[in-house]
């Protein structure tokens, strides 16, 4: 290669180089300071278009910063368990946010936690309309219709419906499975409970609550080694695991019926009796059948439709 030819390819490179620093510099930088206004506008459903967004009006500046400070000031309440301080406050920030979809979905959860069931229902009904995150909301009524405390919409069947209806809008989650198996269990619907404990215990092969559960469907049958093998595989699960947050304190379930079993922050049927297996490692056969025997106890007393 000619030394002039050495010369202009040099050239060439250092022009090339010098453009893709500047890409670099002035891209991915210089799209964040556009973008970045726009944020709250997206966040409180005002309309923009293209990289730079209208200016705010002081109004609508105002509205989000209300909205911002009520809606964190809920989720504080909300973590001090100070529900109808928090109720309020995301009933607020819904009337400067009408339709936002967390405001929504946790006015839905603190309703739960004061046994106002009929606005936790009225909540979770507008989130499904949302496509975004919809298996959340599916999830929640599940629950809400398999609390027994919750009066006439305690619907075993209902609660299978939207369950069904979680597990179809995120297929790779096992949880809505679980409950599905567990709704089944409390139904009397062996063959299918014991399908759908089986699924989630192979989706999720760490589920504490799959092996208890299929544990308690072997010692129901009278098969009571293969269910001392599953009640012991569930304790040995709890050692690397945190337990359930929002169960019953210890002592708890010793209170008499159906109504010591849902309590604030539980989401399962049997959340209660699961969470003994981190509180005591005993996988005793005596222990095995007592807590199997309360959980019989349990769902003989579930209310009947």
């Amino acid at each position: 290669m000619s030394k002039s030819a050495m010369t202009v390819m040099a050239v060439l490179i250092v022009l090339i180089f010098g453009v893709v620093g500047l890409k670099r510099m002035t891209g991915p930088s210089s799209a964040g300071r556009q973008l970045a206004p726009a944020a709250p506008q997206r966040a409180m459903g005002i309309a923009t278009t293209g990289a730079n967004p209208a200016p705010l009006s002081a109004a609508e500046r105002e509205r989000i910063q209300a909205f911002w400070a009520v809606y964190q000031r809920a989720g504080r309440e909300k973590q001090a368990r100070q529900w109808a301080l928090a109720a309020r406050d995301y009933r607020k920030a819904l009337e400067l946010k009408p339709g936002h979809w967390d405001a929504l979905y946790y006015l839905g959860n603190v309703s739960m936690e004061m046994r106002r069931y009929d606005e936790a229902a009225r909540a979770y009904r507008q989130l499904v309309a949302s496509d975004s995150q919809a298996a959340r909301a599916y999830t929640a009524l599940g629950a809400l219709y398999s609390n027994p405390n919750a009066g006439p919409l305690f619907d075993l069947a209902q609660a299978e419906r939207e369950y069904a209806l979680a597990r179809r809008a995120n297929a790779d989650e096992s949880g809505s499975v679980l409950r599905l198996g567990e709704v089944a269990l409390a139904a009397g619907k062996t063959a299918q409970a014991q399908e759908y404990l089986e699924a989630a215990g192979r989706t999720n092969f760490r589920s504490v609550s799959a092996r208890f559960l299929l544990g308690y469907l072997a010692w129901q049958a009278g098969d009571r080694g293969h269910a001392r093998t599953l009640f012991r595989q569930g304790i040995a699960l709890t050692s690397a695991q945190k337990p359930p947050a929002g169960v019953l304190g210890e002592g708890d379930t010793h209170l008499q019926g159906y109504r010591a079993m849902v309590l604030p922050g539980q989401h399962g049927l049997f959340d209660v009796f699961v969470a003994e297996l981190w509180r005591n490692k005993d996988t005793s056969d005596a222990r095995m059948n007592r807590l199997y025997t309360r959980m019989s106890r349990f769902l003989g007393e579930l209310p009947r439709r």
